[in-house]
C-alpha cells in the first residue's frame, strides 16, 4: 500500500526538533517507508539534497514513486485525473446530489431550544423578518473546506424561506457584518421587526473563522452581533413576536444569553449548498429535527475542557460544602450536554431491561428500553447507552458511551429499542496497556442525552466466567 503523509506533517519534524532541516525530514520519512508527502514541499525540495547527501537513495525513491503510479493506475487517474468534474453531469445526477445534499443538512441541524413550542413555523404565517449577517450569505454557508466549491448554487437562508413560504412576506436586513462593531443608529433595523409575526435571527461565525489555523480564546457571537440580537430580542419581547436563532458555527459556541433569551435555537453549523433548504425545512416542519449535539457546549470559557467522559473528582459537588468541586460564579452543568437535541416530538423512557444480570466476558449484554412519543407529530429519537464501573482498579469515567440507536415513532407509538454490546467491550487498559476484563458492579445508562438527570439506570454484575 501507499503511505502518506499528513498535512505538512514531514516538515513539522524540524519544528519537533527530530530532523535538523528539510533534507533531513524527507529522509527520515522515505526511510520510514512514506510515499507521498502532502503539501509540506519536502520531497521536492528536500530529497534532491538528501540524494546529495546520501541519506537516501535513487532505488528507495524509484521505488516509492513506483507505488505511487501504480495506486493512481487502480484509481483510474490516468484516463480521469479528477474522477467527476472533467465530465457535465446529466441533470438528473445534479438533481440527485442536491437532494441527498439537502437531506444530510436537514439531519445534521441541532434544535437546541424551543419554548412554548413557537417551531414549526406555521404554513399561515404572514409575516417574517430574517435579520442579521448570515442571512443571506451564500458563500458563507459552505464552511471552511469548501476549496474550489462554486457558490452560485448555494441556498442562503432567505432563499430557502422564501422558498418554503411563498404567500409570506419575507423581509431581510443585514443589520450588522459578521465581525464589525454594530451600528450606533439600529432604528431602521428594529423597525423592520415591527411587522413580523416572527423574526429569524441569522448569527455566528464566518466560514473563515473555524476549521485548520482558525482558533478562537473567545468562541463566542461576535460583539457586534450580540449588541444587534440583543436590541432585536428587547424589541421583540415588547411585541411578544417570537425570535428564533439560526446559529452558524464550525465549534460550539459559548451562548448563554442567547440560550436565555431567543425562544428557539438552532444550531447550523455549515451544512452546504442546500443549507437554506434545509433550515426552511426544519423551521416549517417539513423536516423534524433529529441531529444532536458532537459534544458538550460548555456555558462559559473557564468550564472548557468539558466532556460528558471526565474521570469523577476526588471532591465532587456537594450543595452543602463548599470545599468541592464546584464554580463561584456558575452552576457546574454544561448549558447543552452531549446528545442534546429536541424534535418535534415529545418522547418518555420507561421500563429500561438489562440482562443477563450476571454477565461474563464471552456473552452479550442486551439493553431494552421503551421509548413512547407524547407529541403530537412523527418525529425521529436517539437513544444512548452509557455505562460506569462502580470500582475499578483504574479510575474510569463518569459515563462511557457504549451504543446509540435511533427511532423514528409517529404519535402516540412506543417502541422498544434494543441495543446489545459484546462484554469484551466493557474491558479497558490495565496497568500494563493489555485490556482487561474486570469482576464487579456497572452501572448501565439509556437515555435521550449525557445528562444524568435524563437517564434511566439498571445494576449488572461482571464476572469472568
Amino acid at each position: 500500500g501507499v503511505i502518506i503523509s499528513d498535512y505538512n506533517a514531514i516538515a513539522e519534524l524540524i519544528h519537533h526538533g527530530v530532523a535538523a532541516d528539510l533534507a533531513d525530514a524527507a529522509a527520515l520519512a522515505l526511510n520510514a517507508g512514506v510515499d507521498i508527502d502532502m503539501m509540506a514541499d519536502a520531497y521536492r525540495k528536500g530529497l534532491p539534497v538528501a540524494l546529495k547527501r546520501g541519506t537516501v537513495t535513487m532505488e528507495q525513491i524509484d521505488t516509492a514513486v513506483r507505488r505511487v503510479l501504480q495506486l493512481k493506475e487502480r484509481l483510474g487517474l490516468f484516463d480521469d485525473p479528477y474522477r467527476r468534474g472533467t465530465t457535465p453531469e446529466s441533470p438528473q445526477v445534479i438533481a440527485q446530489r442536491r437532494a441527498l445534499s439537502r437531506e444530510v443538512a436537514q439531519r445534521c441541524i441541532v434544535l437546541l431550544r424551543n419554548e412554548r413550542s413557537v417551531l414549526p413555523l406555521p404554513a399561515s404565517i404572514g409575516n417574517l423578518c430574517v435579520i442579521g449577517p448570515l442571512g443571506d450569505a451564500k458563500a458563507l454557508m459552505r464552511g471552511p473546506w469548501a476549496a474550489v466549491g462554486d457558490i452560485d448554487g448555494h441556498v442562503t437562508v432567505l432563499e430557502g424561506l422564501r422558498n418554503a413560504l411563498p404567500h409570506t412576506r419575507i423581509v431581510h436586513v443585514q443589520g450588522v457584518g459578521v465581525n464589525e462593531p454594530a451600528p450606533a443608529d439600529m432604528t431602521e433595523t428594529l423597525r423592520q421587526c415591527d411587522a413580523a409575526d416572527a423574526i429569524v435571527l441569522c448569527l455566528g461565525e464566518a466560514d473563515n473563522m473555524s476549521g485548520e489555523a482558525a482558533s478562537r480564546a473567545y468562541p463566542e457571537i461576535p460583539e457586534g452581533q450580540k449588541q444587534l440580537a440583543q436590541a432585536v430580542i428587547e424589541r421583540a419581547w415588547q411585541r411578544h413576536t417570537p425570535v428564533i436563532a439560526v446559529l452558524f458555527s464550525g465549534r460550539p459556541l459559548v451562548i448563554p444569553w442567547l440560550a436565555e433569551q431567543a425562544d428557539a435555537i438552532l444550531a447550523a453549523w455549515f451544512l452546504g449548498s442546500e443549507a437554506g433548504n434545509a433550515i426552511a425545512d426544519v423551521l416549517t416542519g417539513r423536516a423534524s429535527p433529529s441531529g444532536r449535539t458532537p459534544m458538550t457546549w460548555p456555558r462559559a470559557v473557564g468550564q472548557i475542557p468539558v466532556y460528558f467522559g471526565m474521570r469523577p473528582s476526588g471532591r465532587p459537588f456537594n450543595p452543602k460544602d463548599h470545599y468541592t468541586s464546584q464554580y463561584l460564579d456558575v452552576v457546574n452543568e454544561p448549558l447543552y450536554p452531549f446528545g442534546h437535541g429536541l424534535t418535534y416530538g415529545r418522547f418518555h423512557y420507561a421500563n429500561l431491561r438489562v440482562a443477563p444480570e450476571n454477565l461474563a466476558r464471552d456473552q452479550t449484554l442486551e439493553v431494552q428500553v421503551d421509548v413512547t412519543n407524547q407529541g403530537s407529530a412523527q418525529a425521529e429519537e436517539t437513544v444512548f447507552v452509557f455505562t460506569h464501573d462502580r470500582l475499578a482498579s483504574i479510575t474510569r469515567p463518569v459515563l462511557e458511551l457504549r451504543g446509540f440507536a435511533k427511532a423514528r415513532l409517529s404519535a402516540g407509538q412506543t417502541q422498544t429499542v434494543t441495543l446489545q454490546i459484546a462484554a469484551s467491550d466493557l474491558s479497558f487498559p490495565g496497568p500494563d496497556l493489555q485490556p482487561l476484563f474486570e469482576p464487579g458492579e456497572l452501572d448501565v445508562f439509556a437515555g435521550p442525552c449525557a445528562d444524568p438527570a435524563q437517564l434511566l439506570g439498571a445494576r449488572i454484575r461482571l464476572h469472568k466466567t
